[in-house]
């Protein structure tokens, strides 16, 4: 399964990031700051093979397109995320996106916030299928090594496999909270470039990094073994999104979020009740649903 996800900043870029979805063949895509793309004309450029989740119920931060083959299981909606549960294939995920305060005009505790309300009502949901093979992904407006993406009772990732292989969760005042595995660390290279999603060099409590990686994904131990790539998009066929040392604004500040995992066993759709969502109806009526 392949994901996507981008923060447009805005911009009506919506024939790139057709382009962007065929030419890696994404299963699930998300946008941010989506305002300038128009999503039944992107259904439309994508020839109707996705549909898009119409949010109208709470999240207006992020906007999710699906492969007209996955079924939607479910929807779970706040201002800054989603929570949607899927079967790719008959294999089931719960996926969440997020688009969280962006840390020039707020602080780590606002984003901590809005990730305790991830982390719990992603847990209501995985409790709810009993499937815990989650994602987590988006515009975390943190770093890997951030408080926001490292407390405990927040999203609780760590960046080594190992720990979680010697324990799968960490113990405060006798409550057990479950690690998370991210695996940025693992895929940054300075080989490829793979450097990360957003450059920024005027100073203050960013620099001196200049790249840095806000877009993440971050995954439960049960899948992270399965996250076969993990690439920050330099390129859409021929339009170079950072032509020299940084992306272009008039495309969008930020690189798209390619990751791909590959096989997984994990939880089959057989193993649940009725789908609380029809996705067997046409692409224009998927559209509108609620």
């Amino acid at each position: 399964m392949k994901l996507l996800f981008w923060n447009v900043r805005g911009n009506a870029i919506g024939e790139l990031v057709a382009e962007c979805v065929e030419e890696h063949g994404a299963d699930i895509f998300f946008l941010a700051e989506h305002d300038g793309i128009e999503p039944e004309s992107l259904c439309e450029m994508l020839r109707l093979r996705y549909f898009w989740v119409n949010t109208n119920s709470g999240c207006d931060k992020v906007r999710m397109f699906i492969r007209n083959s996955i079924d939607v299981i479910d929807l779970f909606e706040m201002d800054r995320y989603l929570i949607c549960t899927v079967s790719v294939g008959g294999v089931v995920y719960n996926l969440a996106s997020l688009h969280l305060q962006d840390r020039r005009n707020s602080d780590a505790d606002a984003r901590l916030h809005v990730a305790r309300g991830v982390v719990s009502n992603l847990g209501e949901q995985e409790r709810k299928y009993g499937c815990h093979d989650s994602v987590i992904i988006g515009d975390f407006n943190a770093s890997p090594f951030d408080k926001e993406l490292l407390t405990m009772d927040a999203f609780n990732a760590t960046l080594f496999k190992d720990v979680i292989r010697s324990k799968a969760v960490r113990v405060r005042l006798g409550e057990e909270f479950a690690l998370m595995f991210n695996p940025t660390l693992h895929f940054i290279s300075e080989d490829t470039k793979n450097y990360g999603s957003y450059y920024y060099d005027g100073g203050g409590e960013f620099s001196p990094l200049y790249w840095y990686s806000l877009d993440q994904a971050i995954v439960s131990p049960s899948l992270m073994d399965s996250v076969d790539d993990y690439i920050y998009l330099r390129n859409i066929g021929d339009t170079r999104l950072v032509p020299s040392v940084r992306p272009l604004p008039n495309i969008s500040d930020h690189l798209p979020l390619l990751v791909t995992l590959g096989e997984n066993d994990g939880c089959v759709k057989q193993t649940f009740g009725p789908r609380h969502w029809n996705t067997k109806s046409t692409p224009a009526q998927k559209m509108s649903k609620g």
